[in-house]
Order: C-alpha cells, then sequence, then structure tokens
C-alpha cells in the first residue's frame, strides 16, 4: 500500500497494510502502526513520527523476536525506548562467542569420555562390548553432559543422565553409572576436575527399586525337570561342549563355574569321581570328593577322545580363558527352555528335589560348601561321599524315568 493511501485512511480500526502491520485509527484522529496478533499487540510508533518504510522494519525485527523466542514485553519495552531489537540478539551472539573461546580452554566431558573409552577398550573381550558401552555413553550420557566442562558437572547433572533409566532400566543404569566413576576417576587423575560427581548414595537421589526375582536363580518346578532333561537331549546339539557341559551340571548339581573350569587332573574316572577340594597331598581320603554317576560317566569318557590332551575338559580357546563359558552353558539350557531357567536355578529344582525327597540338609550343605565339609573327621567325609553317590544316582534315575516321583530316599 502506498504512503497516500496511508494518509487517506481515518476509519476507527486496524487497518492491514502488510504481515502483521496494521494502522490502527482512534476515534480521536491520531494514528499509529502496530504489530497486531490474535492475542497480543505491539504498538510500534505514532503515524506521525514514524515513517512507514520504518514501521516496516521494526515490524520486521519483530517478527524475528518473536521467533528467537523473546517476551512481549521485552520487545515492548525496547520499542517503548526507541532502542533497536536487533540488539537482543546480538548481545546474545557476542555472548556466546566469548563463552566459546572460553570453552576452548576447558575441558569438555566428551573429551574425557573419548579419552577414557580409547584407552580401556582395548581390555574389552568382544567388539560387541565395546559397541555397547560406547552406544550406552552415547544414549544416556551425552546428550546431558557431552558439552558441559567436566569441572562444572555435579552430582544433579549425573542424576539427571540416570534419573530416566533408573527404574525403566536398572541394569543399564547402573553399569552407566559405574563408568561414569571410572570416567571421572580419570578426569581426576588428569587434573580434569577435583572431585568425582558419580560418587553419591542413590538412597537420597534416586528413587527407590522394588526387589525382584533374581535371574540367574530362575528355576523350574522339580515335577518338570525329568521332562526338561528328556526334552534337552532330544533337542540339544549333542557334540558341543556347552551342552556337553550342561549335561554334567545337570547331572553333578555343581555351579557353571566349577564345570567351566573341571580339570582333567582332578578327575579319577576310574574311581567315577572329581576332586573339588585339594585338602591333603598325602592323605587322599581327606580331599573333597564329588561322585560322578554313570551317564555323567560317560560323557566324561567321551570327552577325553576330544580334549583328553589339553588341561581342561571344556577346553576352547578366547580372549579370557581357556575354557567355556559359564554364559555358553546357561545359554545352551536357555536355547531349549528360553530364560524361564537357568543353571543356578537347576541348583535350586535339585535342592528342592533333595529335601522333598528326604535327602538331609546336612547332607547338601556339605555337597555344596567346603566348609561345612572342612568341620566333618575322615570317617563323617567317607559317609558323606557314600550318601551323595546315593543321591546323585538317584537323581540321575529320576531324570531319565527310572525313578518315580514319590520315591522316597534311598539312605
Amino acid at each position: 500500500m502506498r504512503k497516500v493511501d496511508v494518509n487517506k485512511l481515518s476509519r476507527p480500526g486496524f487497518h492491514r497494510l502488510e504481515k502483521k502491520l496494521y494502522l490502527r485509527c482512534y476515534q480521536g484522529g491520531s494514528k499509529a502502526y502496530v504489530h497486531r496478533h490474535r492475542n497480543y499487540w505491539i504498538l510500534i510508533g505514532d503515524f506521525h513520527k514514524v515513517d512507514i518504510d520504518d514501521a516496516e522494519a521494526i515490524n520486521d525485527a519483530i517478527h524475528t523476536a518473536l521467533a528467537r523466542g523473546y517476551d512481549v514485553d521485552k520487545i515492548r519495552s525496547k520499542i517503548a525506548r526507541r532502542e533497536k531489537l536487533e540488539t537482543l540478539w546480538e548481545v546474545e551472539e557476542v555472548a556466546k562467542a566469548e563463552e566459546a573461546v572460553v570453552l576452548e580452554n576447558r575441558i569438555l566431558f566428551n573429551r574425557v569420555a573419548t579419552e577414557w573409552f580409547n584407552k580401556n577398550k582395548s581390555s574389552w573381550a568382544r567388539d560387541k562390548t565395546v559397541t555397547q558401552m560406547w552406544r550406552m555413553l552415547e544414549v544416556y550420557c551425552l546428550p546431558h553432559l557431552g558439552e558441559m566442562p567436566v569441572e562444572d558437572i555435579s552430582t544433579s547433572d549425573v542424576v539427571k543422565c540416570l534419573a530416566p533409566i533408573w527404574l525403566k532400566k536398572p541394569e543399564t543404569a547402573d553399569r552407566l553409572m559405574s563408568k561414569l566413576k571410572r570416567i571421572f576417576e580419570y578426569a581426576q587423575s588428569r587434573k580434569y576436575c577435583v572431585f568425582n560427581p558419580a560418587v553419591f548414595s542413590v538412597d537420597f537421589e534416586l528413587p527407590r527399586r522394588t526387589k525382584t526375582l533374581r535371574r540367574d536363580t530362575t528355576k523350574i518346578d522339580y515335577v518338570r525337570a525329568a521332562h526338561f532333561w528328556n526334552e534337552f537331549n532330544t533337542k540339544a546339539d549333542p557334540q558341543s561342549l556347552s551342552v556337553q557341559a550342561a549335561k554334567i551340571l545337570m547331572l553333578l548339581c555343581k555351579s557353571p563355574m566349577q564345570v567351566s573350569q573341571m580339570n582333567w587332573i582332578d578327575l579319577d574316572l576310574t574311581n567315577s569321581r572329581w576332586m573339588i577340594g585339594s585338602f591333603s597331598e598325602t592323605e587322599l581320603e581327606l580331599n573333597m570328593y564329588t561322585p560322578i554317576p554313570s551317564l555323567a560317566l560317560d560323557i566324561l569318557k567321551n570327552l577325553r577322545m576330544q580334549t583328553g590332551n589339553e588341561p581342561f575338559v571344556f577346553y576352547k580357546q578366547n580372549k579370557k580363558s581357556d575354557t567355556i563359558t559359564e554364559a555358553s552353558i546357561r545359554h545352551a539350557i536357555q536355547n531349549i527352555w528360553g530364560k524361564g531357567l537357568t543353571p543356578h536355578g537347576w541348583l535350586g529344582t535339585f535342592k528342592t528335589w533333595s529335601h522333598s525327597t528326604g535327602y538331609s540338609q546336612s547332607l547338601l550343605e556339605v555337597y555344596f560348601h567346603q566348609s561345612a565339609f572342612l568341620n566333618l573327621n575322615i570317617t563323617e567325609r567317607q559317609e558323606m561321599y557314600r550318601q551323595s553317590r546315593i543321591m546323585l544316582t538317584h537323581w540321575q534315575d529320576y531324570l531319565t524315568g527310572n525313578a518315580k516321583l514319590t520315591e522316597r530316599a534311598r539312605l
């Protein structure tokens, strides 16, 4: 609209000149340029004091200020004092530039985390672990702390990282907290910061978690144990070392660590026994033996042909050791039964069966704990070994269907 047309406008009300720019005519004949919005209006200036070109420029500046998120009252105040709105963001841009210069001389958390990661990644066994570790930091940590100077990070900042996953993903949160402690310990060692903000009491800073059943103790009812044994022997790969280790674990009911590290030197296949604890080199009867039932003995004799020249029964080279891992035994079981059963859970199933069948608590204490075994004299040790052989043979017969569920202890 041309300026001459603006001069002719006199009817009271708002007259649109361009986007959001209006000429407001009052009843008394006065006029003013305003920036009008559905919820508010901003006075630009008196018609006789502000040229229309200046009004258009101020209107454009108001658009920019609102888009940048500035408050309406702040914009009105600037215009009333006849100050340019551009000074609002020009001052901020200068401040940001100065802040960037300051930050260049300060160590950001992003840099510290990267240094710590690169220094430690060679110690992690698998490439998958390396990838997962960085992914965890990248997703849950760096968005909150990445651009902060490490010396300015407080415990509350660390809590902000952990809070969203503390209840939803407790295992991930615990791992992240552990790694944050290590990262800040590294920062302290390099003099990047003075204290470790990741060391604090979770009871005061984070919500309390409800207690949940440990996954490694998940077990099945002993009534279903025979069914699982049959299904495991039918579906699992009989040539797999992990599967054979799982069978030994299920028959002897020892921990996955003990089974995975079973050594040929400790096995006496002639007398069908496995030395768990060596306490005397001269009096062998003082040592702690686990009897080996017939099925387990057959498995070990077959394995002798495969790994007999190696120190370990379940010999398999990997980055950390020369044996299969405990996790591989767990996976062998869970591949058949799912996550509803774990090696430690199977031990719980065996204990429940033995109690229900009538085997004594003292027998189980000696069978599972070396401390209880050491408290016995040689005669008592021999008797407990005899009872253990009977119990394990009974357990084997129950799994294979040669003993009824209702059969009581054979002692």
